[in-house]
C-alpha cells in the first residue's frame, strides 16, 4: 500500500525536525508545505518561514521521497 503524507508548517523550528523524522520512514512520499496564509500578509508579515525552519526543511528535501511546496507563492 502506498501512503503519502503532508506536513504544513510556518516558522515552526521547535517541532518540525521531530515531526519529519517520525513520518518520513513510514511513507512513500512526504510533502512539506511551507508558507503563511495570504490573509496574514496584509498585516505586513513575511509569508516565508525563518532561516531555522528552512535549515530543517532543507536537510530532508531530496525530491525523490521528500518534497517542498512553498504555499502562497506570488
Amino acid at each position: 500500500m502506498k501512503i503519502n503524507a503532508f506536513i504544513v508548517t510556518f516558522d515552526d523550528c521547535d517541532y518540525l525536525e521531530q515531526t519529519i523524522l517520525s513520518i518520513k520512514d513510514h511513507v512513500n512520499k512526504l510533502t512539506i508545505i511551507e508558507g503563511s496564509w495570504k490573509s496574514s500578509q496584509k498585516f505586513g508579515e513575511n509569508p516565508r518561514s525563518g532561516k531555522e525552519t528552512y535549515d530543517i526543511i532543507n536537510k530532508h528535501i531530496d525530491n525523490k521521497k521528500v518534497f517542498l511546496i512553498q504555499a502562497n507563492e506570488a
